[in-house]
């Protein structure tokens, strides 16, 4: 089996730099992978580290694009209307470019891992294993087939929303691995996905493939056509479900923390956990174990190691 990380990654060096090293600092999966990286322009000297990488590492497979040019060949009627459509007519394109390019998709057993550059390992451990033996303990419980596994941590405020809502706490039989089926919302952009999944509900939606009301839509600028919205209604359709890691593997920076983010540092943004600091922490919670929660316990265990 192929694993192929997928990411999509625009003028935030020091985001990816920190992404990588924690990646390297956690995996301990033995298996066969890639990390396939579209860029479609960035100026910040993200280019360069990119071919760095390449040449250090024959996993890192880089892919340049030009947003300009792609925008500009785009016919009137199908250009972005503001910086927003922008980024969703780019989003769409980088990441069916990136998984078509990668050799998980010509795998029949092959995993996609969805990542952005603004995300961070936070434990060492096998993540693909455990994902797929959440994947069969599913498939076992005759649960509804899996789109994705959020293997990071969300924001608290996204956990609680009300179309956020889980399922009982369920366990694997080998790994004793917990996680949440949710009741609502069935896809998420961030994920752990079996190739065979991406291959019956299609590609994203990119914006040369708009038609009838849509395109008019995107012609206004509305916000809710895009691959996001486009995906998840598609995997409504198929009745599948998106299932929540109750230990995440990675975090998704919570907001306040963005604006001091992107600067160079020696050491990871977040100290590493382990998964016996989040047991003893977050244990009697049921529920996902937020970023923040994360990030909290990690500086708090730090100062008291000093």
């Amino acid at each position: 089996m192929f694993v192929s990380y997928t990411l999509n990654t625009y003028n935030r060096l020091h985001l990816l730099k920190n992404l990588m090293r924690s990646f390297e600092e956690c995996n301990e999966y033995k298996g066969e992978f890639e990390w396939v990286i579209t860029d479609y322009g960035s100026s910040d000297g993200t280019v360069e580290y990119l071919k760095e990488l390449a040449q250090k590492y024959d996993y890192v497979v880089p892919i340049f694009e030009s947003e300009d040019e792609y925008i500009a060949s785009l016919p009137d009627d199908r250009k972005p209307v503001n910086a927003r459509k922008k980024a969703h007519a780019i989003f769409g394109l980088a990441r069916n470019r990136a998984r078509r390019a990668s050799k998980a998709f010509s795998d029949k057993h092959g995993l996609f891992i969805e990542i952005a550059d603004d995300h961070q390992f936070v434990r060492k451990g096998d993540w693909v294993t455990e994902a797929l033996n959440v994947i069969r303990h599913n498939h076992a419980e005759a649960g509804p087939r899996i789109s994705s596994i959020i293997f990071r941590g969300l924001s608290y405020g996204r956990l609680m929303k009300q179309n956020n809502e889980r399922y009982p706490v369920a366990t694997t039989t080998n790994q004793k691995t917990q996680y949440y089926v949710a009741k609502h919302k069935c896809y998420d952009d961030y994920h752990i996905q079996n190739s065979d999944v991406y291959k019956v509900v299609g590609d994203y939606m990119e914006v040369t493939t708009l038609e009838g009301n849509d395109l008019k839509e995107w012609q206004k600028g509305t916000d809710n056509i895009n691959h996001y919205v486009d995906y998840l209604n598609r995997t409504k359709e198929f009745k599948m479900c998106k299932v929540f890691l109750k230990y995440p593997w990675a975090i998704d920076f919570p907001n306040p923390m963005h604006s001091q983010l992107n600067v160079e540092r020696e050491g990871l943004i977040v100290p590493l956990l382990t998964l016996e600091d989040m047991r003893t922490s977050f244990g009697g919670k049921d529920m996902p174990v937020s970023s923040e929660q994360v990030v909290h316990l990690s500086q708090k265990l730090q100062e008291l190691s000093q």
